[in-house]
């Protein structure tokens, strides 16, 4: 069982409701990650403690960090809105980032942008099903 749940990480099988809801927990979970490191990094910024060696990050990045958790607010209620602005304004982010000359992360990026798309997928799905379901019973 453990196995087949790793798979789902990759990609989560959204055929039923509850799999549409756990892509999309899954997505919030790494929505308030992205939150929490950029909130983070953001703070030690406006302290004066620089973790890159770009001026990337700086007390600014606090509104990242609070539209990211948005994001992860809108993909617990399986939010389409959310999951489509999550991805985006994630790799908008990652290609600012990589632009800037921060260019470390890139496994931890790629984790996170499935992570967000298998919540673009659920959430579709949440909502394709959720239409469906009062008619099947």
């Amino acid at each position: 069982m453990a196995s087949s749940r790793k798979s789902n990480f990759i990609w989560p099988d959204v055929s039923t409701l509850d799999g549409a809801r756990s892509a999309c927990r899954t997505g919030a979970a790494f929505a308030v990650i992205v939150a929490v490191l950029t909130g983070g990094v953001a703070i030690l910024a406006a302290l004066g403690v620089h973790l890159f060696p770009t001026s990337v990050f700086d007390a600014s990045a606090l509104i990242d960090a609070a539209l990211f958790a948005v994001v992860a607010w809108g993909l617990y209620r399986y939010s389409r809105v959310a999951a489509v602005a999550g991805l985006v304004i994630y790799l908008a982010e990652r290609v600012y980032m990589i632009a800037s000359g921060v260019t470390g992360g890139i496994p931890l990026a790629i984790i996170m942008t499935i992570g967000l798309l298998g919540a673009v997928r659920g959430a579709f799905a949440h909502h394709r099903l959720s239409k469906q379901a009062p008619a099947a019973a």
